[in-house]
């Protein structure tokens, strides 16, 4: 067939010339990246805005005993500072409106920050930590959007007002480590997006790797350093001195006594080959979510993936083939569809094209919903309006299922609610800037009617949440043939809805004990330990980067002093936790019961995830977990991690001797048979929260683990035309003459990521396939079983019409 014509003006195009140039020349220090649009001093705001008179210190500013600057959940990015200054939106349901309002945000907050910063009375005996206080809103502003000169300048002008002996000690040194942090993210711009290689980022750091231009992070030890004598106990930024010294080819282990990377030889190393395959023409981009699956129906899996930016829309890679990928994006339609922090895939209407659902609104305000309907050949057609889903909602997850099993995916989309025991705390904005009515914040569950459109049964089925949704997937919890729902909520507990078979649902998660984790994000079902029953992973995000670090130098611990370490005898901080931040993994008991195994499994460590997927990486049976992990502030440097499936018995490590383990913030996170070797490549969208923050994707080729393997297409004829909710179980005969039995559920996988539909199943090192058996996800089907399939190649296995 012919491709689309690759071609694409955007943005992105000079970032792409200035890789080229580094690769050809050798890396160069770029010029300073400044913001979008850089701000005139002289010019006012957009709209007239509240002035602030009489600029005074709140009692908490007032506080001498200022806390160490790792001590608190901390957003150095400037992210949740500048939600506060957004305009007003008039029209919610307009995106133009909702991305100019986010465009101008950072601008508006500098030019009210000046202007208050001018009323400081220099006779005022606060005036020195107003001044200070100032100066850092106008450094986080700036750092906000990637303007790290004027960023530096202000943080200057900041610490000479806290030189006056009014200004608390501690708030000094805590400019200290904000300099350093700054400089450091600085370095990483310079070294891992405008000279980006195969390795960049890629922890642990190997000798290609280490900085070219090291001025950023060089600056950051010799500040942390400063900052560290003042203030020992401060492990959050002990870890990032630590990161800075590795990126330098230094050695850290006088900072932190953490143990050497565990090396699982049981996986080989995946090398990222984005830029050999032609995605790095896409640009850096901010947070996003992804998809790894054929949309232009040759049979290869593409590339889909979506980006937070205000100014470009989603991207499309084709799969030519033979290792690259060809931009497609502007001939897809993409070009408008921005600010989509996520995005999940489906047939909605079974025409043998998979479409595209776009989130919008996560984290922040009601914004519109993008449904993408497959034309064919990976070109789209927003149907958003057609098909009753324009109401704006503030969304970052959503779930694809057939819940009256008619043949049509249904849809939930998960709602931000502002109720319960929400605080600013547990999110990047702050609570009191979200506004929208409490309606565009509640789930919403869509039917499909099958004609192109949806209708919202969300109020007779029962499932509107009331709480702050974060993920949502699909599984059968007993068995029934019936899809249940789960719910992952922050700050609240999460919802295991079960399917009543008339329309309505019950939550059954109190009960049935998988109401945890307490600040939930992505989620999703699987069979991690092939006994057929559907289990629950739910992973958690209520830590923060001293739990984290804590969590890896003591180790499980039942509390920590609220935001301090306590020196131990060796001169190294300690760390007692409060109430870890820890993943779930519920096993289905086969009785409607689920047990949480985390701690058994090696699952009971604090890791941060926003992005997850499963995906069998060294072909064994038994899937592995991929967890994208990070904050939007610029300090939290943390490797994404890949845990082994050690036959059910234990998940291991496996970050180090993969290479996967990016030091950029991960989102979408998908797992395919990208090259169609029988082996799962993996897909993770890269970037964080502010322009700032922007990386390349990583594609990470698996290079195979001499396993065998078969691939299962299914294509559904009563049920829905993407076999979404089907359960396959693969019966292998073993070396010796024993069986094994290998269960999958046909679905994108968690719910912040989109693996491939096609089911690529390792099997060990099995001799045959027994047979393939197949439920289909449509009301009174017959289980399907197939003899003969041969091994190690792909098979399309159709639905029976009757």
């Amino acid at each position: 067939m012919d491709r689309p014509n690759p071609t694409r003006a955007t943005i992105r195009a000079p970032w792409i010339a200035v890789v080229l140039l580094l690769l050809a020349q050798g890396c160069r220090r770029p010029p300073e990246p400044g913001p979008a649009g850089r701000v005139d001093r002289d010019a006012g705001p957009a709209e007239a805005e509240s002035v602030v008179e009489g600029p005074a210190l709140s009692p908490a500013e007032r506080y001498l005993d200022v806390p160490p600057y790792g001590a608190e959940l901390v957003d150095d990015s400037g992210f949740t500072l500048a939600t506060t200054f957004m305009a007003p939106v008039a029209d919610r349901g307009d995106l133009d409106q909702v991305a100019a309002a986010i465009r101008d945000r950072a601008r508006r907050g500098i030019a009210e920050v000046e202007r208050t910063l001018a009323k400081v009375d220099p006779d005022d005996p606060e005036g020195p930590q107003l001044v200070v206080k100032f100066r850092r809103e106008l450094a986080l502003l700036h750092l906000y959007e990637g303007d790290f000169a004027e960023a530096d300048h202000q943080l200057g002008l900041a610490a000479e007002a806290a030189e006056d002996p009014l200004v608390p000690v501690g708030l000094r040194a805590n400019l200290e480590a904000l300099r350093a942090v700054a400089a450091l993210r600085r370095g990483e711009t310079e070294n891992c997006v405008a000279c980006v290689g195969p390795s960049s980022c890629l922890w642990p750091i190997a000798p290609e790797a280490v900085h070219l231009l090291p001025g950023g992070a060089s600056e950051a030890v010799d500040r942390l350093s400063a900052y560290i004598e003042q203030r020992p106990e401060d492990l959050a930024m002990r870890w990032v001195l630590g990161i800075a010294l590795t990126v330098l080819g230094r050695d850290p282990s006088g900072v932190l006594p953490l143990e050497p990377p565990a090396l699982d030889t049981a996986i080989r190393r995946l090398d990222n080959v984005a830029l050999p395959a032609g995605l790095l023409a896409g640009g850096p981009d901010m947070a996003g979510g992804s998809a790894f699956d054929d949309f232009d129906g040759d049979g290869l899996p593409d590339l889909f993936w979506t980006s937070y930016e205000t100014d470009s829309g989603a991207r499309l890679f084709l799969n030519e083939g033979d290792g690259t990928f060809s931009d497609a994006s502007a001939d897809a339609g993409l070009d408008g569809q921005i600010l989509a922090v996520n995005c999940t895939h489906a047939d909605f209407d079974n025409d043998g094209n998979l479409d595209v659902l776009l989130l919008r609104g996560g984290w922040e305000n009601p914004a519109p919903l993008g449904l993408l309907r497959n034309l064919g050949g990976g070109r789209f057609e927003d149907v958003t309006r057609a098909a009753g889903l324009s109401g704006p909602i503030a969304s970052q997850s959503a779930a694809w299922g057939d819940f009256d099993r008619d043949g049509h995916l249904d849809l939930f989309v998960c709602g931000e609610s502002r109720g319960g025991s929400l605080e600013s705390s547990n999110l990047f904005a702050d609570v009191d800037s979200l506004d929208g009515d409490e309606r565009s914040r509640l789930c919403r569950l869509y039917h499909n009617n099958g004609d192109g459109t949806f209708a919202d049964v969300t109020d007779p089925a029962g499932v509107a949440n009331g709480r702050y949704a974060k993920g949502a997937a699909w599984g059968d919890l007993d068995d029934d043939g019936l899809p249940d729902l789960y719910v992952s909520n922050m700050a609240a507990p999460n919802r295991l809805y079960r399917n009543n078979g008339d329309g309505t649902f019950t939550d059954l998660a109190p009960d049935l004990g998988a109401a945890g984790p307490r600040d939930g994000f992505s989620c999703g079902w699987l069979d991690f330990d092939n006994d057929g029953d559907l289990d629950v992973f739910a992973t958690d995000y209520s830590g923060d980067l001293l739990d984290f670090v804590a969590d890896r130098v003591d180790g499980p611990a039942p509390r920590r002093d609220p935001g301090f370490g306590n020196p131990g005898p060796d001169g190294f901080a300690q760390a007692r936790l409060v109430g870890r931040s820890l993943p779930r993994l519920y096993r289905n008991n086969g009785d409607g019961t689920f047990t949480d195994l985390a701690p058994e499994l090696g699952l009971d460590r604090v890791f941060l995830p926003m992005g997850s997927n499963f995906g069998d990486v060294d072909g064994d049976g038994y899937l592995d977990l991929y967890l994208a992990t990070g904050r939007p502030g610029y300090s939290y440097l943390m490797p994404n991690v890949l845990l082994r499936n050690d036959r059910a018995r234990r998940f291991v490590d496996a970050t180090a001797s993969s290479g996967t383990g990016h030091l950029q913030k991960g989102h979408g996170v998908s797992f395919a048979d990208g090259d169609g070797d029988g082996d799962l490549d993996l897909f993770v969208q890269l970037g964080g929260a502010v322009p700032g923050d922007r990386s390349y994707n990583a594609l990470f080729r698996n290079p195979g683990h001499g396993n065998r393997w078969v691939t299962l297409k299914l294509i559904g004829i009563r049920s829905n035309r993407s076999a979404i909710g089907a359960r396959i179980r693969v019966d292998v005969r073993e070396p010796g003459g024993s069986t094994r039995s290998i269960h999958r559920l046909v679905s994108g996988g968690s719910s912040f990521g989109g693996n491939s539909l096609a089911q690529t199943i390792g099997l060990g090192d099995a001799e045959a396939i027994e047979s393939v058996t197949i439920r289909w996800p449509i009301a009174g089907a017959e289980p399907q079983v197939l003899r003969g399939v041969p091994i190690d190649q792909l098979t399309e296995i159709v639905e029976p019409a009757d």
